[in-house]
């Protein structure tokens, strides 16, 4: 295990200087260089406590205990910074490391390290040596659930806003959250029957996370350091979530508004182009993005993502039916609607149309190209 607690230390530190000699340096890639330098500590603490748990001063390693709880908030923060969500003031999220290790310095001479363990050095348990490692495995498990709910809210929040999401992708992030809740699955009752029931040795459990750091380390610094900057004009939860009670749109401005944009598609045919922001068609009706949103949410039953593509499956539709464009396959006759990936289409007509494109052209006695 010592060779693979090294090698992720070497791969964190190669990853941070990466990512800090970008030519395109990023906030979130600040961030994630934040997570690693937290990752490399906790792994140092890991390899210092089985290998060589004399080669640093007892305070120090008891310092470096604490430091998996600052992972946690950083990976929030790295999370935040790519999905444009909102967080409370940083140093709220500091507070539970901060406050453990004021405690751990002041009382340094009472506790000692047990293969990962934080234990009296008396023999006589504590509050927090009796909850250290639940700590540990509660307070991330926190933090994962609330990195899932932003990632998630961003999903809804790009669908309210773009017509395609395909540059946009940050499914590997998605993975790898929910990778992060399993572990925390299986390590919480991992630490509690080691601890509580001595079923297997306590090292086990610590040498499992250690395993799971390594792994995790790799792949969260490699696609983050791959990932572009997301959009800068993605909009923000308090600008993307409209108070409709508050808009002052009513029933008879909607139908105001709603003619304007039929007008506009029918002569304009704004869905052609294969990045319509819905900030872009709100300018063009003379609207703010909020009452467009309504008027589509509310009014037409459909997010902008929806409602842009479906315009797009009927002029496809239509381009099918039409002879000049017969010569032309089902993916020609998509990118000429407004379509910019094949998935995206075949998925957005079967939902439309209740068949496969090639099936429904079959129907139409057309060639399929």
């Amino acid at each position: 295990m010592k060779t693979l607690i090294v090698l992720s230390i070497v791969q964190s530190a190669f990853l941070i200087l990466l990512l800090l000699s970008k030519k395109e340096k990023s906030r979130s890639g600040s961030i994630l260089s934040f997570w690693l330098l937290v990752m490399i500590l906790s792994q140092v603490y890991y390899l210092l406590v089985y290998h060589f748990p004399e080669a640093l001063p007892q305070k120090l390693i008891l310092v470096l205990a604490c430091t998996p709880l600052l992972a946690g908030p950083a990976f929030l923060f790295y999370v935040a910074e790519l999905t444009k969500s909102k967080l409370p003031a940083w140093l709220l999220h500091l507070i539970p490391y901060g406050a453990l290790l004021v405690y751990i310095l002041f009382n340094a001479d009472n506790f000692k390290i047990d293969n990962g363990f934080l234990i009296p050095a008396n023999g006589s348990p504590s509050l927090v040596s009796s909850y250290y490692g639940y700590l540990f495995v509660l307070i991330p498990f926190l933090y994962i659930f609330w990195s899932y709910s932003f990632f998630k809210a961003f999903e809804k929040r790009l669908k309210e806003n773009y017509s395609n999401t395909e540059k946009i992708n940050l499914d590997w992030l998605k993975k790898w959250i929910l990778a992060a809740v399993i572990f925390m699955i299986i390590s919480f009752p991992t630490i509690y029957l080691a601890t509580r029931f001595n079923l297997f040795p306590r090292e086990y459990s610590f040498q499992f996370i250690a395993v799971f750091n390594t792994v995790y380390i790799f792949v969260v610094g490699y696609f983050g350091f791959k990932q572009t900057t997301i959009f800068s004009d993605v909009v923000s939860p308090s600008e993307s979530s409209p108070k409709y009670q508050k808009s002052g749109l009513n029933d008879e401005l909607a139908d105001v508004y709603r003619k304007r944009l039929m007008s506009f598609i029918e002569k304009e045919k704004p869905f052609l182009n294969p990045n319509i922001k819905a900030k872009e068609l709100a300018e063009s009706l003379g609207i703010s993005v909020n009452n467009l949103s309504q008027l589509l949410n509310q009014y037409e039953g459909k997010s902008f993502y929806q409602f842009i593509n479906d315009l797009r499956i009927e002029e496809v539709v239509k381009l099918m039916k039409d002879k000049e464009f017969s010569n032309l396959s089902n993916e020609g006759l998509a990118y000429q609607s407004g379509f910019n990936s094949r998935s995206t289409f075949t998925k957005a007509f079967n939902q439309k149309m209740g068949i496969s494109p090639s099936e429904y052209r079959k129907k139409l006695d057309k060639p399929i190209g």
